[in-house]
């Protein structure tokens, strides 16, 4: 461990990213040195969801000879240059950090800055620049973005996804904020996956080894004559009501017994398909605690009609949809979700399998036009360091060819990021034509870390 605090041009974190130049605001090594008292005041983000931070360094700038000294302050401008370059132009594939470490502090931190600028705070004409070629007070703004992250990326290898739904886990996350993934990694398809659906849970809303991630529609409660259980799923023929009517619900009691650990926000996908072609329905999610419509939250209607199986995304739902605790009047217990259907067209059957509930409220992207049609390709999910995302399909292990470009959905109030602690990836995904249950694909996270305040010896 040693002191520092710079200015730094490098690549982002992945794969291992790289300083190309720096300059030093400490102990001269550059020209540089912090006033020792009011140096710098480290700016802290206040929320979750902060906006970009102000930090303002006093430096005493010093040469060996006046040119020296205006070869330094160039050199602190040419970093400033460089910042813009990265945010003005697309192309630029370097930015420039905020490195900093404590004289005690285990590991550095960084922050990419959004844009600066410098001024002198005494006349250059004066004695101390004149005679001892030293700016006593050279005021230097910067405005970074919020987090401090770690300098390198920390490899999640390897997830085996299932298209059936799966919680797996993804190990223990450091820092004291979500990180950032700098690239998530879909590989090894054993199905042509077209379109995901991903998000992280943790211990947050209860026993993670509890959640229930499918939930099978024929353990439900079937409302009307025509809507049937079987061993697989239900079948609505329609024979008695053709028109938007309550088919079934399915509560929280009857896919599992640990209530409390249900809890979140959530997409609720549901597996269905058609008994015979030329037929058209249209399905509506309402979810709460009564059998009365009217009582429950509508969503909005969903075109099935195909005959192979396929997920459809139904909306998202807040389990339970009351804030607070209510465990003790197991209002957990009793939350249902309650599919309405109608048929417009044609004479065949309505059959729901199970719905998938993928959480959302600790991070999550729903991804389309994935595009991994064999081994040899994979698809990349970039996160910049302002939030933005960058994704396509690459033809093959070189990345020589780009296959189609993804089109990346965040999900949740936190975004695409890895929350922090012990956790699970829950996926599930399909074809462009249908949903196989035996389809699997191979995910593996680039996550940085990242910090508020200081990182000490948090790895």
């Amino acid at each position: 461990m040693a002191v520092q605090l710079k200015l730094v041009r490098r690549e982002d974190g992945y794969p291992t990213g790289s300083d190309i130049s720096s300059i030093s605001l400490l102990a001269n090594t550059n020209g540089f040195d912090l006033e020792y008292y009011d140096g710098w005041t480290q700016t802290v983000p206040q929320g979750m969801t902060p906006g970009n931070l102000p930090e303002t360094f006093n430096l005493v700038a010093t040469g060996t000879s006046h040119d020296n000294l205006a070869a330094n302050l160039q050199g602190l401008d040419d970093k400033l240059k460089e910042t813009e370059w990265y945010w003005d132009d697309p192309a630029e594939r370097y930015g420039v950090w905020l490195r900093a470490q404590l004289t005690n502090e285990t590991y550095a931190r960084q922050a990419l800055i959004r844009r600066g600028e410098g001024q002198p705070g005494e006349s250059l004409y004066g004695p101390y620049v004149d005679r001892g070629n030293v700016i006593r007070r050279y005021a230097l703004g910067l405005e970074r973005l919020p987090w401090w992250e770690d300098v390198a990326y920390t490899l999640v290898p390897g997830l085996a996804c299932s298209c059936a739904g799966n919680a797996i886990s993804h190990g223990t996350i450091g820092g004291d904020v979500p990180a950032r993934i700098a690239m998530a990694e879909l590989e090894t398809a054993t199905g042509a996956i077209d379109e995901c659906w991903l998000g992280f849970r943790t211990a947050r809303f209860g026993t993670i080894a509890n959640f229930q991630v499918t939930w099978d529609c024929e353990d439900g409660t079937m409302l009307i004559a025509d809507t049937t259980a079987g061993a697989d799923y239900t079948t609505t023929t329609f024979a008695t009501d053709a028109t938007m009517a309550s088919r079934f619900y399915v509560e929280v009691s009857d896919v599992t017994v640990n209530y409390s650990d249900q809890r979140g926000q959530f997409i609720v996908l549901m597996r269905a398909q058609l008994s015979a072609g030329a037929t058209t329905t249209r399905v509506r999610l309402l979810d709460g605690y009564s059998t009365t419509a009217s009582d429950l939250r509508w969503q909005d209607r969903v075109v099935i009609d195909d005959t192979a199986w396929k997920l459809y995304p139904l909306g998202t739902v807040q389990i339970p949809p009351l804030a607070g605790c209510l465990t003790a009047y197991d209002m957990l217990k009793s939350y249902r979700l309650c599919i309405q259907a109608e048929r417009t067209a044609g004479a065949g059957d309505l059959r729901c399998d199970r719905f998938f509930l993928i959480p959302i409220s600790e991070g999550a992207i729903y991804l389309s036009n994935v595009n991994l049609t064999t081994v040899n390709y994979h698809g990349i999910v970039q996160t910049k360091p302002d939030g933005t995302l960058n994704a396509c399909t690459f033809s093959d292990n070189a990345h020589t060819a780009i296959v189609s470009a993804m089109a990346p959905r965040p999900q949740g109030p936190y975004s695409f990021t890895m929350p922090v602690g012990a956790g699970v990836t829950v996926f599930t995904g399909q074809r462009a034509d249908q949903h196989v249950d035996t389809d699997t694909l191979t995910t593996s996270f680039y996550e940085i870390e990242r910090w508020r305040t200081l990182r000490g010896a948090d790895t």
